[in-house]
């Protein structure tokens, strides 16, 4: 057994020439429901979605700066708030993608491949603190955190939020989970990885916080060692903060000033202080009425799991700004507590009963946990995240199949259309035309784009000379909005700076 492993995991070693068929057997099936959880996560990578534009913007977009040179800047790196820690990572695989399928859509599903990697360290957690009370709440917790909607469909995403809980999950349960049982390795582990998910996620501050206090008590050899975890965290991102260019942390003090005391976030919409609570009722729905007493019964063997969910609620409660992406760990905590209180409850309602009541039982509570899955993915906001900004981007991908495309144009009613090169995969400049007059406005700049995006209805606009090939599916009955139009020949004239699409992003605050 490697080393590395025994620091992550019980240690419980088997006699030379005997075995342990209970934890051979517990191996398997943590084994089993990782490949479930992989899986799930690898076929929702390529759906042709994202949770939000920051998912390109903040972070694939500077990965393919990163591996090819060209990229659309948005605001947030042009005032220097945003670490370069992810998009380095994101760089790896993406530029691999280019090496071995350039002009496909490998460069972004391998950065999806290696989140969904990732992000099984939550199921990994969930299945651990299941373990504590017993097999079967064990295969309930890592089943339930396998299929639950929320962390399956962030699981692939190229997003802070969801990769600073898989690293902020298995630092709990070193620091909960395993109580007086953690060595000063695994401490010093936790430190790393509570110090990496606040490098990831400057946000994850209170909660990191909360968390260190809990698992280190009044103990200061815990503290040191969990110190000593984080500085090496903090030396990486310095490390990477160097390498691109910047002073160590500046970004850390510049998102503090402008989107807290500046309140620059607050720009793109607020909401009141409740916002989260009745959203996550909404989306929810009706597993809202399980989830919630059944958190609560979890949180008898776990209270510490629920003041962290509630310290990462309340900090973001006070923040204007809401999405509801950002609360991603409450929820899991929840979920979590939940999934540990049904195990609790079937092993007290089934105590007495026969091996295979037990087991139906086990297998009805599993199934009712995915049908709550299922309500939650369809209800509320939860329901447009499966196809948010799908037209778009599939637009976006059959315009950059043309190789002959010398410059690409959106015409959009609102600016700036969710541009990116990483979808388009050409080196070719961008435009954005927006307003009711944009086909106007265009018309003498006509030389300097060979593909536009824009609506069907539109095309006529654009002149003779191009032709709809591709219109991006939607909504039946819906008007196509995002079509591609192309038009023989070069682009002999360069098109205005004003309307490249950075200059417009930077016009409009993105």
């Amino acid at each position: 057994m490697p080393r590395w492993w025994s620091i992550i995991t019980d240690g419980t070693t088997v006699a030379a020439g005997g075995r342990d068929t209970s934890l051979h057997r517990a191996n398997r099936t943590l084994a089993g429901i990782l490949l479930l959880a992989l899986a799930l996560r690898v076929a929702v990578a390529f759906i042709p979605a994202i949770a939000h534009p920051d998912e390109l913007w903040q972070y694939l977009e500077p990965a393919h700066y990163l591996t090819n040179g060209t990229w659309v800047r948005a605001w947030e790196y042009r005032a220097g708030i945003r670490s370069w820690l992810i998009p380095l990572v994101v760089a790896g695989p993406m530029g691999i993608g280019h090496f071995i399928a350039p002009g496909t859509m490998l460069p972004v599903l391998l950065p999806r491949f290696l989140c969904a990697l990732g992000s099984l360290t939550l199921v990994w957690t969930c299945y651990r603190f299941g373990a504590l009370a017993g097999r079967r709440q064990a295969l309930i917790a890592g089943i339930v955190a396998a299929v639950w909607s929320e962390l399956l469909f962030y699981g692939p995403r190229t997003l802070s939020e969801p990769i600073s809980l898989s690293l902020f999950l298995p630092a709990a349960w070193l620091l909960i989970g395993k109580g007086a049982d953690v060595s000063r390795r695994q401490l010093a582990l936790a430190g790393l990885l509570l110090g990496l998910a606040v490098c990831a996620r400057l946000q994850m501050a209170p909660i990191v916080g909360a968390l260190a206090i809990i698992g280190g008590g009044r103990d200061i050899r815990r503290w040191t060692a969990m110190m000593m975890g984080g500085i090496v965290a903090l030396a990486i991102s310095a490390g990477v903060d160097v390498i691109a260019g910047d002073v160590p942390f500046r970004w850390m003090i510049e998102n503090f000033r402008i989107n807290l005391i500046e309140h620059k976030s607050a720009s793109f919409g607020v909401e009141p202080w409740y916002w989260y609570l009745t959203q996550t009722v909404r989306n929810w729905s009706i597993a809202t009425l399980f989830i919630v007493p059944l958190a609560l019964v979890g949180a008898r063997r776990h209270p510490a799991l629920l003041i962290l969910a509630l310290v990462h609620l309340a900090a973001h409660s006070v923040i204007p700004h809401k999405e509801m992406r950002f609360i991603l760990p409450t929820l899991a905590l929840f979920v979590l507590l939940a999934s540990l209180g049904s195990g609790d409850l079937l092993a007290r309602v089934t105590r007495t009963a026969s091996r295979r009541t037990a087991t139906w039982a086990a297998i009805g509570t599993i199934a009712a946990w995915t049908i709550l899955s299922g309500i939650a993915a369809v209800s509320g906001s939860s329901q447009k995240l499966w196809q948010s900004h799908r037209t778009i981007l599939l637009a976006i991908r059959a315009a950059g199949v043309d190789p002959a495309a010398c410059g690409l144009a959106f015409f959009s009613p609102k600016p700036p259309a969710p541009a990116n090169y990483s979808f388009y995969d050409r080196e070719t400049p961008i435009y954005n035309f927006y307003g009711p007059d944009a086909a106007k406005v265009a018309a003498p700049w006509r030389g300097a784009f060979n593909v536009a995006i824009a609506p069907l209805a539109a095309g006529a606009g654009l002149g003779p000379a191009y032709r709809a090939t591709y219109c991006a599916p939607g909504r039946k009955g819906a008007p196509q909005e995002f079509c591609v139009f192309r038009r023989p020949g070069a682009c002999p004239i360069a098109g205005p700076k004003h309307y490249e699409i950075e200059a417009v992003m930077r016009r409009w605050g993105h």
